[in-house]
């Protein structure tokens, strides 16, 4: 999925006060993850956030990578993202605490770390989604994300060959099917990303 950020968009405020702030060790796990990201951890890419409650509990986290971690994105995930220019940013590993699902704390997060000083210069932020994540399709869609590319992961004798091609209508009405209930009434007008 992918939004463009010179383009006004709303999102929705989360149900709770949140704070945003840099990963801190101290957060690993503290959201019943079971360790999920820790190799991405351990790889301190950056920029790893964490969104906080106003007593500082981790709730949600996800990762804003720019092109200068070009390198190390493609060392550690291989050809499973294109290479971003120098006007995009990625978000990987996007993880709400089961504790707090339901709160509308992605989009709003999500929302609030592609405003911050450090992205500017960024006019495009892109996500990858599986077609059956319909929660964070729906949460990417109120982030102001929309589809714009499928990929998809082929295995063949131990090697994944990735392929990225045009949104098709078949996948279009898929991702409008998922995603249409509960927010019908949020403008979507950006640019987005899939994969199968």
């Amino acid at each position: 999925m992918i939004r463009n950020l010179n383009k006004e968009f709303s999102p929705l405020k989360a149900r709770i006060e949140l704070e945003i702030r840099l990963f801190e060790d101290a957060d690993l796990n503290e959201m019943n993850e079971k360790f999920r990201h820790i190799g991405f951890i351990k790889q301190n890419i950056p920029h790893c956030y964490t969104g906080v409650t106003v007593d500082n509990i981790p709730c949600f986290r996800t990762w804003f990578m720019k092109s200068e971690q070009n390198e190390q994105i493609q060392n550690y995930f291989g050809d499973l993202f294109p290479l971003l220019k120098e006007d995009e940013a990625l978000i990987e590993g996007v993880f709400t605490n089961p504790k707090f699902r339901g709160q509308k704390i992605m989009p709003y997060v999500i929302d609030k770390i592609s405003k911050q000083e450090h992205f500017n210069g960024i006019n495009k932020v892109m996500a990858f989604v599986k077609i059956s994540n319909v929660p964070s399709l729906k949460g990417f869609r109120q982030a102001g994300f929309s589809p714009f590319i499928i990929r998809h992961e082929k295995w063949r004798f131990f090697k994944r060959t990735i392929i990225f091609e045009p949104l098709n209508e078949i996948f279009k009405t898929e991702y409008e099917q998922k995603t249409k209930k509960h927010i019908s009434s949020i403008a979507v007008d950006s640019e987005g990303v899939f994969y199968l």
